[in-house]
């Protein structure tokens, strides 16, 4: 058998030499990143950066400031005119009527989510307390465990449970309001917007 061992060393040195540039080489390309020098963007605009806000990250990107930021509750807040149109469940109109309705916050300090509000205006020395999202939408609490749900309305006897709806327009907010008040012998619709005073 014929053996030629100087062409076998010659095949092995070319692998080895190969597989010490391509070592090299790895090296010398997986240098660490370092992140270039920091520039002005020119960016001026601030932004709130809490993420129960309202508004959070609009205007982004920008400087946060979370002086910009407008809660829950404060898309609500203040008093507005609702004009209230009653109804029957089978949609027969029963009645309108208008209506002064005061939102307010109930606690800003404890509550740290800043969504909980008290709504007042329906009914002499009722107070409903309510909780709002971010995207404009307040629902209220169930504070009395009917079948219903809800909270105590003008009588006694009386449930109401429903939502509030901002609506955000460029000639000034609304609010859309539909309730479910249950009485002793039926329930009503209350259907509705409420525009800011």
């Amino acid at each position: 058998m014929y053996f030629c061992y100087p062409v076998l060393m010659k095949k092995v040195q070319l692998f080895l030499l190969i597989a010490a540039l391509a070592i090299i080489s790895g090296f010398i390309a997986c240098e660490k990143y370092k992140d270039p020098a920091p520039s002005d963007l020119g960016l001026t605009r601030k932004y709130c950066n809490d993420p129960i806000a309202a508004n959070y990250n609009d205007s982004f990107p920008g400087i946060p400031d979370n002086s910009v930021c407008i809660y829950p509750t404060e898309l609500f807040e203040g008093t507005w005119l609702f004009q209230d149109s009653v109804y029957l469940p089978d949609m027969t109109f029963v009645r309108a009527q208008n209506y002064t309705l005061t939102f307010t916050a109930q606690n800003p300090a404890t509550d740290t989510f800043r969504n909980k509000l008290t709504l007042n205006g329906f009914c002499s020395g009722n107070t409903l307390k309510l909780t709002a999202n971010r995207f404009g939408l307040a629902m209220t609490d169930t504070l009395i465990q009917y079948t219903e749900g809800g909270q105590l309305f003008c009588n006694p006897t009386d449930t109401i449970s429903g939502m509030y709806r901002v609506i955000f327009e460029e000639t000034g907010n609304r609010i859309h309001i539909q309730m479910n008040e249950n009485v002793p012998d039926g329930s009503y619709l209350h259907a509705g917007y409420a525009t800011k005073q």
